[in-house]
């Protein structure tokens, strides 16, 4: 069994590959530095 490589990915996968790095939720990467004083 294999998927073809001519089919688009899902939204729903291309959405959370893109919110799990940006956005408010985003839980990957490092954190956002605190706004300095």
């Amino acid at each position: 069994l294999a998927l073809s490589p001519t089919t688009p990915p899902p939204p729903h996968l291309l959405a959370r590959h893109y919110t799990r790095k940006h956005g408010p939720d985003a839980y990957y990467g490092n954190p956002t530095p605190a706004p300095s004083p």
